[in-house]
């Protein structure tokens, strides 16, 4: 198939299984996959566009490019003036240094020894492990086109358990439930071999 540009359009590889059921409830189902499959996963991070440092302020908003939710941070750095003028990149902060405050949206506070001295532009940088909002279709095309395949499975497990529908198919659930599963240990492991590859400690 060709790239995928949306969620919604995964739904149309779930016509031929699911005699008679309706769109809303194909979409629904794929909204509640990849939900379950991002928390599960840790899969989909990504790196959310830097902020400005304000002298004497410990506490930032994160507002991630989609509509998600933060569910922890792989890492947080913090540059001085001198580095973001020269490009260079400072190590991640010690995570004891940093916490992150659910919400609307999340905060990230300093902690007050990191107290900035004056402002600096494009100074903190994050990246973010997100979950997508429930009822969102606003999805990174990356993580689409690289797990859909697993995230139709998790939609049609959802829908074949559905009672007394026409679709209804409790043993080919099973087996949808099985690739489901499946995909989201083979993500965690892509993950756990990605960072290995920069650090020798994963980040919890």
């Amino acid at each position: 198939m060709g790239r995928i540009s949306s969620l919604a359009v995964l739904q149309t590889r779930m016509v031929a299984e699911l005699p008679g059921c309706p769109e809303m409830l194909r979409v629904q189902a794929l909204q509640e996959a990849f939900q379950e499959f991002c928390r599960e996963s840790e899969a989909w991070r990504e790196e959310l566009a830097p902020i400005d440092i304000v002298e004497d302020q410990l506490e930032y908003d994160l507002i991630p490019e989609f509509d998600a939710m933060i569910l922890r941070l792989e890492w947080v750095k913090l540059n001085t003036e001198d580095g973001v003028t020269e490009g260079l990149e400072p190590d991640p902060l010690a995570v004891e240094l940093y916490t992150l405050t659910p919400g609307d949206p999340e905060v990230l506070t300093l902690d007050d020894g990191l107290e900035p001295t004056e402002d600096i532009t494009d100074a903190l940088t994050v990246k973010a492990i997100l979950i997508p909002e429930f009822n969102s279709l606003d999805i990174s095309e990356w993580m689409l086109n690289l797990h859909y395949r697993t995230i139709v499975a998790g939609a049609m497990d959802i829908r074949m358990r559905d009672p007394n529908k026409r679709w209804t198919n409790p043993a080919k659930a099973a087996d949808y439930a099985m690739r489901f599963r499946d995909g989201i240990q083979t993500a965690k492991a892509e993950v756990t071999r990605d960072y290995k590859q920069g650090s020798s400690v994963l980040p919890m």
